[in-house]
């Protein structure tokens, strides 16, 4: 059954309403946005009183929309025995490599992020933790080649992006052969134009796949790559993405996963029945989004002073964001493998 949303929301929704409303009347105007990015005739997402209650996918137990719970969907938050094998095989391939990509004692394990301003700001405290965490991988090198204002659909359908990617690799040491672990913030702007959640949800997940179909033609030894959808949006610009799209975003990047544990054509995992060459195996990576100030079971949870803006993660938010990524790639059992050297990453998680 659809639950109401509070009245602290729908207050707050007001608000937003009559905060922007200046600014969205004059959407004719060209408008650069806080990524930098300029997009023309900015139109107002369809902000109603009519929404259901929004959980966190982890903690979902009913259904949202006629959508299921749990990260994997069947109210599960882990992936089908399958996709965990494909995940395991997947995993026991990522080893030190040379410039050539072979495996070597000496070599580096190339783990590459990819999104935009926010997966940015998040990556920024996480890597600089990392870099000093004692029981980490001393043979993995992280690079973060997220950009601002680049999206989705651009990482999906422009060059550029991934040009800017090669780079970044090369100015670290690394080759494309030695990039074997990927993470990517999945956000698109004004996603309501795509149709109704499930319109969205497909779309989405295309571009997620072309992403992918990119990505391992860029690193031909990519062998997972871990998903994120966005964090709670309930404080930013209506213009853009604000709730509960934000936190619909987690259905897109699910339906992304199943496409691959089906089978489906261009979406298949590299050693899955059937597959010739495959993509890296699609996984959920640190899920941080939390219904603003109401903790979830993890107890997460956003404040307004967590975005300078509304959008884009303050220090606090940043780091916030970054102790979710370090808790999950410490100790996920497809990250905590080769994310901790080996004397750690065999000790009980």
């Amino acid at each position: 059954m659809f639950l109401r949303a509070r009245p602290s929301d729908l207050d707050r929704r007001r608000r937003m309403i009559r905060r922007f409303a200046p600014v969205v009347s004059g959407c004719e105007t060209r408008v650069m946005l806080a990524t930098h990015a300029t997009v023309d005739r900015l139109e107002a997402s369809p902000l109603t009183a009519d929404f259901v209650e929004t959980v966190p996918l982890p903690d979902l137990v009913g259904e949202y929309r006629g959508q299921d719970g749990g990260l994997y969907g069947g109210w599960s938050n882990t992936p089908p025995e399958a996709h965990a094998e494909l995940a395991r095989q997947a995993t026991s391939r990522i080893v030190p490599r040379d410039a050539r990509g072979r495996p070597s004692a000496q070599g580096r394990i190339g783990f590459l992020t990819i999104g935009q301003s926010t997966t940015r700001l998040f990556y920024r405290p996480f890597a600089s933790w990392t870099s000093v965490r004692p029981d980490r991988n001393p043979r993995l090198r992280l690079v973060g080649a997220a950009q601002d204002g680049v999206v989705l659909g651009q990482w999906a359908f422009r060059e550029e992006p991934w040009a800017e990617a090669r780079e970044r690799v090369a100015a670290s040491g690394l080759t494309p052969a030695q990039v074997q672990v990927l993470w990517i913030e999945v956000a698109e702007i004004r996603t309501w134009r795509f149709g109704d959640l499930p319109s969205r949800m497909a779309r989405i997940s295309d571009e997620i796949g072309q992403v992918m179909r990119r990505a391992s033609r860029v690193f031909p030894n990519l062998e997972v790559a871990f998903l994120t959808s966005r964090p709670y949006g309930g404080y930013s610009n209506p213009r853009l993405d604000p709730e509960p799209y934000a936190y619909e975003s987690g259905f897109a990047v699910r339906t992304a996963i199943r496409r691959q544990i089906s089978g489906e054509p261009g979406f298949a995992a590299s050693g899955a029945p059937g597959s010739t060459g495959g993509l890296p195996v699609m996984l959920w990576g640190p899920y941080y989004w939390a219904d603003g100030p109401k903790p979830s079971t993890n107890g997460l949870s956003w404040l307004p002073q967590d975005f300078y803006d509304g959008l884009h993660p303050s220090r606090t938010g940043a780091e916030k964001g970054a102790r979710v990524m370090s808790d999950f790639f410490a100790n996920d059992p497809f990250a905590r493998p080769w994310f901790l050297a080996p004397e750690f990453s065999a000790r009980p998680s």
